[in-house]
C-alpha cells in the first residue's frame, strides 16, 4: 500500500513538471506579463537642484547648503549654488540664470520677501519647484514646500528667557530687518 501511495505520489509531480513547461505566451502581452528584473545598472533619473540662501558668509546658510549638497550628490543629482550676497536684485538675477540652466527644483531663502516675487513668478512659469527655507516669502501661494521654523513662538520663548534671567528688567536691544519675514514675526 506504501508503495502505491508512493508512485501515485511521484506521477502527480511528474505531471506537474511536466504541465508546467507546457506553458506558452498566447494572447495580448497583458495576458503574459513579463517581470522586469530590477539591477543595479538600472539608471535613476537625475535632477538638478538650485541653492540661494542670503549669503553664503553666513555659517548656518553655508552648513545647510552642504548639508544638502551632500544628500543630493550621494543619490547622483547635481545642486548649482549661488551667493546673492545680501542683495535682492542679485538673488533675482542668480535665479534666472539658474533656470536657464535647467534647475529642476530650487531651495530658497529671499533675501527680501517681497523682492523675491518676480524670481517666483518666473521659476512657477519654468515649472520649476519652489522650496522656501528659513524665511517666507510674502507670495507664499508659489511655493510648492516650505521648511522653517515658527518663528513667532522662537520669538515668544526668547522674550520668556530674557524676563526669566532678569526679572528686575533691563535694556533691551532688538536689531530690525524689514525685509525679512522671520525677524518680523520673532520681534512679534
Amino acid at each position: 500500500m506504501r508503495k502505491k501511495i508512493m508512485i501515485y505520489i511521484l506521477m502527480a509531480v511528474g505531471t506537474l513538471f511536466l504541465l508546467t513547461g507546457c506553458k506558452k505566451n498566447v494572447g495580448t502581452p497583458e495576458d503574459n506579463p513579463q517581470v522586469k528584473e530590477e539591477t543595479d545598472e538600472e539608471e535613476q533619473e537625475k535632477y538638478t537642484f538650485g541653492f540661494s540662501g542670503i549669503t553664503m558668509e553666513n555659517p548656518y546658510f553655508i552648513t545647510l547648503e552642504s548639508s544638502i549638497r551632500e544628500t543630493l550628490e550621494k543619490d547622483g543629482h547635481t545642486l548649482i549654488t549661488e551667493d546673492p550676497k545680501q542683495d535682492p536684485d542679485v538673488q533675482v538675477e542668480q535665479i534666472e540664470d539658474m533656470i536657464d540652466q535647467g534647475i529642476d527644483a530650487i531651495f530658497l531663502t529671499p533675501v527680501d520677501w517681497e523682492a523675491i516675487t518676480p524670481a517666483l513668478e518666473e521659476l512657477k512659469e519654468a515649472d520649476v519647484k519652489i522650496i522656501n527655507v528659513d524665511t517666507q516669502v510674502k507670495e507664499f501661494d508659489y511655493v510648492d514646500a516650505y521648511i522653517g521654523s515658527d518663528n513667532k513662538n522662537a520669538g515668544y520663548l526668547c522674550g520668556k528667557d530674557l524676563v526669566e534671567k532678569l526679572p528686575e528688567g533691563g535694556k533691551v536691544l532688538i536689531l530690525e530687518c524689514p525685509t525679512m519675514n522671520s525677524i518680523n514675526e520673532r520681534i512679534t
